[in-house]
């Protein structure tokens, strides 16, 4: 009998890992994101590209502002387009802030919950919270 408690507890742990893969350990303000991030900007998706092998799609943004290391006009991302392997469903036309990570010698996104790339509209308190921290950077 205690065999099988030991082994119940020991499945519920494995299925909670795999249930909640893509839940953040706490939650991230602005500034942790921003700090966290290789490249913070605000970008239209003007292009996705389907992947020639693999699961990777290219997003192309054209760059509205630039909050962090990217002085580029035009900006790619590597994304599975899943939200369920933690990446964010880009859609044509769309307007977002981005918070890009360099791994593996490609730029990527973390969903909005982790990496707090989201949909311009939703992203008004990470936007005063950026402008609020570009304000105090010297010129």
């Amino acid at each position: 009998m205690v065999r099988f408690i030991v082994l119940l507890l020991a499945l519920s742990f494995i299925i909670t890992d795999i249930a909640f893969a893509c839940s953040c350990a706490g939650v991230f303000g602005p500034a942790n994101k921003f700090s966290k991030a290789d490249a913070v900007f605000i970008g239209k998706v003007i292009k996705i590209y389907k992947p020639i092998f693999g699961y990777d799609y290219r997003v192309k943004f054209k760059v509205l502002k630039s909050y962090k290391s990217t002085a580029r006009k035009y900006f790619v991302v590597s994304s599975t387009l899943q939200p369920e392997a933690c990446d964010y469903p880009f859609e044509e036309n769309g307007e977002y802030l981005v918070y890009a990570h360099r791994w593996q010698g490609k730029w990527r996104v973390a969903n909005e919950a982790c990496g707090g790339t989201r949909k311009l509209s939703e992203a008004s308190e990470d936007l005063k919270a950026l402008e609020a921290m570009i304000s105090f950077v010297p010129k």
